[in-house]
């Protein structure tokens, strides 16, 4: 629920607080900006304690800035060791991070923006007036001042058709959602948008895919574990199971809590399968 946003672009200090302001539903008591020449970034959290947390939040390095809303699993990294990673690696050291996150990055040149391999969190961006605007909701990006708010026919057949608006198209003309696992890159006015999480591996006997499914969700859920106890919401379908029964094998069961949810007598009740 974090508020993320900002620009690539001349800086406007008032443009960047009315797109916080549009977000501030996600909001906490504190927060951060950053405004420097061609890059203007806000973030905050509800979450408490936030400052103190590894992943999320600012970090610069020279000319070099970042910005990342969400938590890394496998790579615990605090922004100024994902920034500084980039400043020798290159994007490489960006597509190698695994979890629930999105980030902008400026480098003095070059401009980012990524959005984590499942989706888990989303990013919305438009070219306007020479800028790259960027928030996690629509109505920040809305706030520019000119920024047509025109309907895409082609999206409104596609969502009528589908009951959602497939790949990086939305309801407005102009607005396009960053693609879970794509990288965006901005360079003197042009974008180029790059899918860099691949799925999919076709070159695979079933039996080699079943083992290699073991050792990734397994080390998915152990990434993923506290010292502290640990909450699941059973569903009572299939992946909660499978995800209960492997925080027992690998913690001490008296250490898990789980809760279910039904909505009374006039819906489906799934309790018991929970």
């Amino acid at each position: 629920m974090e508020a993320f946003c900002g620009f690539f672009g001349q800086k406007d200090k008032q443009l960047l607080m009315s797109m916080a302001n549009a977000l501030s539903h996600r909001r906490g008591n504190e927060a951060e900006q950053l405004q420097q020449n061609e890059v203007s970034f806000y973030y905050s959290s509800p979450y408490r304690n936030w400052q103190q947390a590894k992943h999320a939040g600012f970090a610069s390095n020279g000319s070099a800035h970042i910005v990342i809303a969400g938590f890394f699993t496998h790579q615990q990294k605090t922004p100024q060791q994902v920034l500084n990673d980039y400043l020798q690696l290159g994007t490489e050291a960006l597509t190698a991070l695994q979890g629930a996150f999105i980030l902008a990055l400026w480098d003095g040149e070059h401009a980012y923006l990524m959005r984590d391999g499942s989706g888990q969190r989303t990013v919305y961006y438009a070219e306007h007036q020479n800028r790259l605007l960027f928030a996690n909701e629509p109505k920040g990006i809305h706030r520019h001042t000119g920024f047509d708010r025109t309907l895409n026919p082609a999206s409104l057949a596609q969502y009528l058709t589908f009951s959602f608006v497939p790949e990086e198209q939305t309801m407005l003309q102009g607005l396009y959602e960053l693609m879970a696992g794509h990288l965006l890159h901005y360079h003197q006015g042009q974008i180029t948008v790059k899918r860099y999480f691949i799925f999919e591996d076709t070159a695979i006997q079933e039996q080699d895919a079943v083992k290699r499914f073991q050792k990734h969700f397994s080390n998915a859920v152990s990434s993923r574990l506290s010292d502290d106890k640990v909450g699941v919401f059973l569903s009572g379908g299939l992946d909660s199971s499978v995800i209960t029964a492997e925080l027992a094998a690998q913690t001490d069961p008296q250490k898990i809590y789980s809760y279910s949810i039904h909505f009374g007598k006039k819906y489906l009740n799934e309790l018991d399968y929970a």
